[in-house]
């Protein structure tokens, strides 16, 4: 009750200190926030691969008369193709597997409201209710696999970075 985030918002709007992760109304934003801290870890991955994109392909696009949102969208975009399903797929892996944080934080409380397919699996577990829990291992993986597919589809397999390099 007593945290930072508390302290900064009394003393910028005068409000009551409030139990974040113990009110189901505000315990998922709670949590979800918290994950944000990843998204330097993707943006990494896209910066590493941005600067690998040859200086070539945008100066001739600016000899062609192509402004900066057109060089982004024509250029960018299409070579980061490939990290692009990479990153998205280890999102949506680490939102689907996501455990431990949430876990440590609320337990999958209050009132179930921040109950992932993670933490419904471990509950299982605990309670020596193994056959449910291996539905739940089992459509947690056709899930991801569900998700994976879908995500090659819309964006395609292929990478223009490493067709380049051939």
């Amino acid at each position: 009750m007593n945290g930072p985030l508390n302290a900064v918002l009394f003393k910028l709007f005068g409000t009551a200190p409030r139990n974040w992760l113990g009110n189901p109304d505000t315990a998922l934003f709670a949590v979800i926030f918290q994950t944000v801290i990843y998204i330097g870890y993707f943006m990494i991955i896209l910066l590493a691969s941005a600067m690998n994109i040859p200086k070539s392909l945008y100066e001739a696009a600016t000899i062609d008369g192509a402004g900066t949102l057109r060089q982004e969208w024509y250029i960018t975009l299409p070579m980061l193709r490939g990290n692009l399903v990479t990153t998205m797929t280890l999102a949506m892996a680490y939102g689907m597997r996501h455990f431990e944080s949430t876990f440590l934080m609320t337990g999958g409380g209050p009132a179930y409201a921040t109950t992932t397919m993670g933490i419904d699996l471990y509950l299982k577990m605990d309670a020596l209710r193994y056959s449910e829990a291996s539905t739940a291992g089992v459509f947690l993986i056709i899930m991801g696999t569900l998700v994976i597919t879908i995500l090659r589809k819309i964006f395609g397999s292929s990478d223009p970075m490493s067709e380049m390099a051939q």
